[in-house]
């Protein structure tokens, strides 16, 4: 067993955080949602780049841990961005004045229903190098500079995906 399989299921990849500090150094928002608290592992990062991070946890034990704004299920906004690591609530993609959403792992579901409430929106993924989970960018209304990520991220995920399948990388991302 890895460290990564290792770790609660509620840890956020150390992968996803890193992607999380990125994004959040660029853009600098003034507020943001995160749906699915946890232990925190997020929602630390959140606090030292945003003024206002609004956490969302469903579960007592884990809203007893997590500092600053936090929601057993309501919120109120507006946001510019939203951070997904659990379940939302059926309205979550009406949110008009959020910009981009950060999705921890895949969470296809979730994914689709905010790329069919928001056309032309811009999706990427980004994963480390061993192709466990990381995570995926939407972007509601993209400008060049989202374009020019999205295009740099499909590049390594493309460059990776042929050098798995011609077997020059373990699971570990190790030359065999």
């Amino acid at each position: 067993m890895t460290h990564i399989e290792s770790l609660p299921r509620w840890i956020a990849s150390p992968f996803a955080q890193r992607g999380l500090r990125a994004w959040l150094g660029t853009r600098r928002p003034a507020s943001v949602l995160e749906i699915g608290g946890g232990l925190g592992t997020l929602t630390q990062i959140g606090h030292a780049y945003c003024p206002r991070w609004v956490t969302v946890e469903p579960l007592t034990e884990f809203r007893r841990v997590l500092r600053g704004e936090v929601w057993p299920q309501a919120w109120s906004g507006p946001f510019e961005g939203v951070v997904l690591d659990g379940e939302p609530s059926p309205d979550w993609t009406t949110m008009d004045h959020c910009q981009w959403v950060f999705i921890e792992g895949n969470r296809r579901g979730q994914r689709a229903d905010l790329l069919r409430a928001w056309p032309g929106a811009l999706a990427y993924q980004r994963r480390p190098w061993d192709r466990s989970k990381g995570y995926w960018v939407i972007v509601r209304h993209p400008i060049w500079r989202d374009h020019l990520a999205a295009w740099a991220a499909w590049s390594v995920e493309a460059m990776l995906g042929l050098l798995a399948r011609a077997g020059a990388y373990s699971r570990r991302g190790k030359r065999r």
